[in-house]
């Protein structure tokens, strides 16, 4: 069963779905990078996981997404056009946080961490 979560994005609560549409294993490289004084991490996805990514995000645009760690939600986004290859997450984080976020993807390639829609 999935949980659900309030979004500062809606105000409205989303039910995020106990099943990841990406996981570590399909993202190649993680790194954090300031741009313009906004501290984010990049994904670059696989092959495999930029495909499976460009299909959830064209067919959700509009709609949220949800990005996990370790079972805890990191980034509720939402979908602006369809998205492949190369990610950037951005959030309220302190350079230790988006190095361990770009670390623990990279590191973690069998954890409960994954991207879910």
């Amino acid at each position: 069963m999935g949980e659900s979560v309030s979004t500062p994005i809606t105000g409205a609560t989303i039910w995020i779905s106990p099943e990841a549409t990406l996981t570590n294993a399909e993202v190649a490289q993680a790194w954090p990078e300031r741009i313009n004084d906004k501290l984010g991490v990049w994904l670059q996805l696989t092959e495999d996981g930029a495909l499976k990514f460009a299909r959830l995000t064209k067919a959700h645009i509009g709609g949220l997404t949800a990005m996990m760690m370790d079972g805890r939600i990191i980034v509720v986004t939402q979908i602006m056009a369809e998205i492949t290859g190369r990610i950037r997450v951005e959030g309220t984080f302190t350079e230790e946080q988006a190095r361990d976020f770009a670390e623990g993807i990279t590191v973690r390639q069998n954890s409960a961490g994954g991207i879910k829609k």
